[in-house]
Parts: structure tokens; C-alpha cells; sequence
């Protein structure tokens, strides 16, 4: 019970408590355990692919969004002792053209994970670029343009505890993780400093949570909450402290041997829409559709 409650706590306060550079927010590796391909190099690899329709973002730029995510088991020692490589791309588009579908922003996320039992530690580097910053927010509009842009870097070490547990029909999954960073930049030019920078970010505290209800063999609904913690230094144009963002999302999933489709909801708040030189808050809800290996939840 004591498990059940804080997955409950998890899935209940991310509207308190993730990074829009974090692409693997929506496919956590969870805790597992694996004898088929122990001593074996490149033994296994895995994915998840995720692709939603958002409404109501900041000037639409989170009215489209695709994440692919790869994950490599370099070499495995036991079963749950594994080396890891997870990379993994988001791109987010807006409305704004003849075609409804003006991207954006993509980002890039790669990871070396050495997961020991429960606990992982890692490096992990993230960096978002603009795509078609050419061309206007509204893509097909006549209108005068200057070019604008916005890049982020953000390189760092990561600590993470991840676990389940399972009681009758319910079954749970969690991570807590922290990170620290040792490079940080945002770039953007025009320059400008106002509001936060990610230069400026020092590290960040994560927890996510996964609850599924089983209706039948291979069906169920469940919730998912994912939020992040995140601390900024002092800098000319801001103070020292922490930003907030979360996504909470519900629906439900069909469960394969090797893998499962999620179709659901979520809502999502982001303190800072990258895809502006002009730090911005936005949220935004969205429907979406998710496969992804079983290896991930």
C-alpha cells in the first residue's frame, strides 16, 4: 500500500511540479528484467513513437508533435545490469501554412544510461534548433520577415530510481531522477535577455509516474503524470529559483507481446515555448497516439 500511495502522489501533483528539452518525457524506461541476452553485446534495442495534435499552445506551436525514441542495450551483465544508449528526436510544428502542418523546432536527446538494479546513473546531452527559421511563423503569409532564432544546448549527469509494483488489476510504475548540468547555452538572435535563459539552468528534479487498471488480458486504461523541477542561478536580467512544468495525460492502451499502443489525452504546461527568442509560457491539450516496446512506460 505504501508503494500504491506514493505512485498515487506521483500521478496527482505534476500540475505542481518537466523540461520541453526533455524528448523522453512521454517513454520512461521503466525497471525490468531480461536473462535472455545476458553477455551479449548489442543483445536487444527497443523503441517508442509518439505523435499528437495539440490545441490551444502559444501561437499553435504545439499544434503538432512527433517523438521517435531508440534505446540500444549495449552489453548486458544480469538481468536488470544493463548498459544503455537512448536517443531520441521531438519535432513540433504549428498551423500557420497551406498545409496546416509549419514546423518548427526539433530537438535531439542522446544518453549513455548504466543501469545497476533500480538505480541508473548516466550522461545525457540535449539541443534544440530551429527548422525552417526562414521563413515567417506563419509560413505562407506574404508579410516582411526578419530571421530569427533560438538554439539550446544542455549537457549534463543524471541519478534515477525507477521501480513497479502490481496489486490485483492495478499495476504502477515510477521514477524519481535528478540531474545536474556542466554546459548550458541559449543562443538567440536576435539577442536579448529577457526572461529566464538556459544558460542559466543548474539542474533539475524529475519524477514521473504510470498507473494502468487492466480491463482484460490486453486491455486497460491508465493515467500518466510527468513533471520537472527546475533551478536557475541569478543572472542580470533574472533572479535565482525554480520554474515548474508538467503534463498529466489518460487513456487507453491495448498490450502486445513485445510492445503497446496508447491512444490518449493529456495537458501539458511549458514555462518557456522555445520555439520564440522571447521566453513565453504556454500549455496546451492534445490528443495522441503512442507504440512504444514494453520496455518503456
Amino acid at each position: 500500500m505504501n508503494t500504491i500511495c506514493t505512485i498515487l502522489l506521483l500521478l496527482l501533483c505534476p500540475a505542481a511540479l518537466y523540461s520541453q528539452l526533455f524528448t523522453q518525457r512521454t517513454n520512461i524506461v521503466r525497471h525490468s528484467h531480461d536473462t535472455t541476452t545476458i553477455g551479449e553485446a548489442f543483445g536487444a534495442t527497443h523503441y517508442a513513437i509518439d505523435f499528437a495534435r495539440g490545441f490551444g499552445s502559444l501561437g499553435g506551436e504545439q499544434a503538432w508533435n512527433g517523438k521517435f525514441i531508440g534505446c540500444i542495450d549495449f552489453y548486458r551483465w544480469g538481468s536488470s545490469d544493463v548498459l544503455r544508449g537512448l536517443f531520441s528526436s521531438e519535432l513540433s510544428a504549428n498551423p500557420h501554412n497551406d498545409i496546416a502542418f509549419n514546423p518548427r523546432a526539433i530537438i535531439w536527446e542522446q544518453a549513455l544510461v548504466l543501469q545497476l538494479g533500480s538505480l541508473s546513473v548516466g550522461l545525457q546531452h540535449r539541443c534544440k534548433h530551429d527548422v525552417d527559421n526562414s521563413d515567417s511563423t506563419h509560413g505562407d503569409t506574404p508579410t516582411m520577415y526578419s530571421v530569427r532564432k533560438r538554439v539550446l544546448i544542455n549537457s549534463g549527469m543524471q541519478l534515477a530510481w525507477t521501480g513497479s509494483s502490481s496489486h490485483h488489476s492495478l499495476s504502477f510504475d515510477y521514477m524519481v531522477r535528478t540531474e545536474g548540468y556542466f554546459y548550458m547555452s541559449d543562443y538567440r538572435f536576435p539577442a536579448n535577455n529577457e526572461g529566464r535563459s538556459y544558460g542559466d539552468i543548474r539542474g533539475a528534479f524529475m519524477a514521473a509516474g504510470r498507473l494502468d487498471y487492466s480491463l482484460a488480458k490486453k486491455h486497460s486504461v491508465f493515467t500518466r503524470g510527468w513533471a520537472s523541477l527546475m533551478a536557475f542561478k541569478a543572472s542580470p536580467q533574472s533572479e535565482s529559483g525554480l520554474e515548474v512544468n508538467a503534463r498529466f495525460e489518460g487513456g487507453y492502451h491495448l498490450r502486445g507481446k513485445q510492445a503497446g499502443l496508447d491512444i490518449y489525452i493529456a495537458w501539458e504546461r511549458i514555462f518557456d515555448e522555445t520555439s520564440f527568442t522571447i521566453p513565453s509560457p504556454t500549455h496546451s491539450i492534445s490528443v495522441g497516439i503512442r507504440s512504444a516496446s514494453s520496455v518503456f512506460f
